[in-house]
């Protein structure tokens, strides 16, 4: 739940584990869209698209992942969470 979620992020900021992920292009808008070449999201498949940003952040999700609740993937995703694997880069594609 989005509740869950707020309260694992607090809980981050008060270890001073914590990461923001901000897009921009070239013209300096927040936006990450189809016309910088980002792959379109399938509004029908919340459960893929999670999954697809699990592997953008360098995760490597449990093969049928997607197959589960969304409930699941976040629990996964919040238990195989690992700073670390970001470090050094910076960028991440999409």
């Amino acid at each position: 739940s989005k509740k869950d979620i707020l309260n694992f992020i607090i809980n981050d900021i008060k270890n001073g584990e914590y990461l923001m992920i901000k897009g921009s292009n070239s013209t300096g808008l927040n936006k990450i869209s189809k016309s910088l070449g980002a792959e379109a999201l399938d509004d029908s498949s919340p459960n893929k698209n999670l999954v697809k940003g699990l592997k953008i952040l360098k995760m490597t999700p449990d093969k049928g992942l997607e197959s589960e609740s969304l409930k699941t993937i976040w629990s996964w995703a919040i238990n195989h969470w690992n700073i670390n694997r970001l470090a050094g880069l910076k960028f991440l594609k999409i």
